[in-house]
């Protein structure tokens, strides 16, 4: 899905129901922080015996834009924002003209696993022996694996990890270390 600057707006294939004579809006995503304020409804006739009365305004809020949230009165999508308040998350919905998001859905960004470079100098490893090199390894965060011991290769699982250093061995010395 293309990602259009500000909120994080993602375009989905799904459309809230048409309205009469109106065709159907699609629904988008948002990513960002969600928040509230306490504010006073100033609207007209608002104003009862001298006072206004408080209300909650749930915002979502990326870099410098913020756009107010409509829970269209679900009592389950604001117990849902209440837990989520303070974190990034994903808001599933539409927007209206005057820039209110009417929420659909609402859920925790989850962070997205990236790759990270070794944090150590992994030349460091090579003609330590096996023993030397794992200790260095986990000094540093990592596990160590051999994948080839005598110019023989090592059964081993195709996975990658981050955090794992492949050795490879002649004469119980590291020749090669690499990330995975």
């Amino acid at each position: 899905m293309p990602v259009v600057a500000g909120l994080g707006l993602l375009f989905a294939a799904s459309a809230r129901p048409a309205e009469v004579g109106r065709p159907p809006v699609p629904s988008m995503q948002f990513k960002g922080k969600l928040g509230r304020k306490v504010t006073y409804d100033t609207g007209p006739h608002r104003n009862v015996g001298g006072c206004f009365p408080i209300r909650v305004v749930w915002l979502l809020s990326s870099g410098a834009e913020v756009s107010e949230l409509d829970f269209g009165g679900n009592e389950s999508l604001v117990e849902q924002a209440r837990k989520l308040e303070g974190r990034d998350v994903v808001v599933r919905g539409w927007i209206s003209r005057n820039g209110t998001i009417h929420v659909r859905s609402l859920s925790a960004d989850e962070p997205q696993w990236e790759l990270v470079p070794a944090r150590f100098d992994l030349g460091k490893l090579i003609g330590l022996d096996v023993g030397k090199a794992a200790e260095v390894a986990r000094a540093h965060g990592h596990s160590l694996r051999v994948t080839m011991r005598d110019g023989v290769a090592q059964l081993i699982t195709m996975d990658y990890r981050w955090n794992r250093v492949s050795v490879a061995i002649e004469n119980g010395k590291v020749v090669r270390a690499s990330i995975g």
